[in-house]
């Protein structure tokens, strides 16, 4: 059988990006992950991912998925927090 078949956890690739229109590149004070990273999720348990930055202006942290933005409030397995430093995976959610 094909292992990817038969995997039972999914990998995510976590990517940075930095808005090239201001003046530095914030820094990333904290997070449960490095930029390129690939990380392997078990589906049968809630996942959590933070990240914090500092910089000027002020920067804002944007969670996607599948390349679409990641909401707070959202309702699709995946919640981001208020203040968007973590996002919290539910169970079953990666699937």
């Amino acid at each position: 059988m094909h292992p990817l078949k038969t995997a039972k956890k999914k990998t995510a690739i976590i990517w940075i990006f930095f808005n090239r229109r201001i003046p530095s590149k914030p820094d990333i004070t904290s997070a449960s992950f490095n930029e390129g990273d690939s990380l392997v999720l078990d589906p049968n348990k809630e996942e959590h991912l933070f990240c914090r930055a500092e910089g000027f202006p002020t920067p804002t942290l944007t969670w996607m998925r599948n390349g679409k933005e990641l909401r707070v409030g959202g309702s699709t397995g995946f919640a981001v927090n208020a203040d968007r430093t973590t996002l919290t995976i539910e169970k079953g959610a990666t699937r």
